[in-house]
């Protein structure tokens, strides 16, 4: 829980979630999992602070980063709970510097359109509070089904202790 201890180190808050995906023609289980973690521990006030950072951008060929995202619905939603922010790094062009400049710039759109506030240990403790919540409403669930089911066994038992016992020769032809 590295990241956890992050947030809580990096007072009063980060202002930039950056969540990076490797450019690719699919969103894989394991990146769609890795986005289900974080909004599970930060909350859906994560995407306010976010900003998906495409890296591989020259693996593209002549492709716009616009067609790869509209191909897959899982892209579009996360795009989409971004506000629309995301940015592409071509790997192959390390000394551009423009490209950098142009991420910083993004983040300093997003932390204005955030007022300049930042994601705070308060929102991570909200969403803390909120999943240990949903967690012990599934486990009450989960008990009143066990003991429901428990009941149901107890009353077939009891149903089959009450039901006559018939004499097996009671069946024969003479």
């Amino acid at each position: 829980m590295e990241i956890v201890r992050s947030i809580y180190e990096s007072s009063p808050g980060p202002h930039a979630f950056l969540i990076v995906l490797r450019v690719n023609d699919r969103f894989t289980e394991q990146e769609k999992k890795a986005i289900e973690i974080l909004e599970s521990l930060f909350g859906s006030g994560l995407a306010k602070y976010a900003i998906i950072l495409f890296t591989h951008g020259d693996t593209l060929e002549g492709n716009g980063i616009e067609k790869l995202i509209g191909e897959n619905r899982d892209l579009i939603r996360l795009v989409e709970q971004c506000g629309g922010r995301y940015h592409v790094l071509n790997n192959k062009a390390r000394g551009n510097r423009v490209q950098v400049t142009e991420l910083m710039e993004k983040i300093d759109r997003m932390v204005e359109e955030n007022g300049g506030t930042c994601y705070t240990n308060e929102m991570f403790e909200d969403a803390a509070r909120a999943k240990k919540e949903e967690e012990e409403r599934i486990q009450r669930e989960e008990e009143r089904i066990q003991r429901e089911e428990e009941r149901i066994q107890r009353e077939r038992i009891q149903r089959e202790r009450e039901r006559p016992k018939q004499d097996d020769k009671s069946c024969e032809i003479m």
